[in-house]
Parts: structure tokens; C-alpha cells; sequence
């Protein structure tokens, strides 16, 4: 050819190619791109993408969360109730949670919660 291209290649995947003249750029964790994109997709939240290279968004499990572009989902940390897209609740005195879980949970009769922690109560008098 007059201008020295031999064969256009495609954009490989987990890649974009934004201009035909550049070198493809890889797609960050988090995001992905099937053959000849243009652009790298972010996951959405509540979903975490594995791979770049592949359109394979997955609900993150209960009691973990994913605001968006994220390769992995994050534990609900100690002491909060989160929704799968990274809404956090903190538990209030009576209740608690412990990491990974969804809800925060009513204090066992005879203990004291203080969200993060859940110890005995112990009448005046006695020591735990």
C-alpha cells in the first residue's frame, strides 16, 4: 500500500484503542473491553469484574459490596450493615455486626452491644 500499512489489526481485548494509530491501552482492573473497543467499561456497583478481557460482571455475594470498577468486592466492615453497592449503616447501640455480615444483628439477652463489640453485662457487684 502507498502509505506502508500492511493489514489493520484488531484491538485486542482488555484493551482500547481510542485512534487508529496508537498502541492499544491496557484496560485498568475493575473494567474490561471485548475485541476492537474503543473504550475500556467499568463495572457497574453491586458487581465485580474479574477479568478485563471479558464482559463478566458478577453480583458481589452477600455481606461484601462493589461502588463501581472494582475487580474484587470488599467486606461490609465490623460494625455495619452495607447493601451490595457499598451503602453503609452503622449498628446502633443494641445491636452489632460482625465483618461480612448484611444486617445489624439484635443483641443476645444478658450481653451489652455496642455495634463493634458484644460483651457480657454483668449486674453491679460482679465483674465479667
Amino acid at each position: 500500500s502507498p502509505d506502508g500499512v500492511l493489514e489493520c489489526l484488531q484491538c485486542p481485548a482488555g484493551n482500547s484503542c481510542p485512534t487508529t494509530t496508537g498502541t492499544p491501552a491496557a484496560c485498568e482492573q475493575g473494567s474490561y473491553a471485548l475485541e476492537r473497543s474503543t473504550t475500556c467499561t467499568s463495572c457497574i456497583a453491586g458487581k465485580y469484574c474479574p477479568s478485563t478481557s471479558s464482559y463478566t460482571e458478577i453480583d458481589c455475594p452477600d455481606g461484601t459490596y462493589s461502588t463501581a470498577g472494582q475487580a474484587l468486592c470488599t467486606i461490609c466492615p465490623l460494625g455495619k450493615a452495607c447493601t451490595d453497592t457499598g451503602t453503609e449503616t452503622v449498628c446502633l447501640d443494641g445491636t452489632y455486626s460482625l465483618p461480612g455480615e448484611v444486617s445489624c444483628n439484635s443483641c443476645p439477652e444478658g450481653k451489652k452491644c455496642t455495634g463493634t463489640d458484644v460483651h457480657m453485662e454483668c449486674t453491679p457487684g460482679n465483674t465479667p
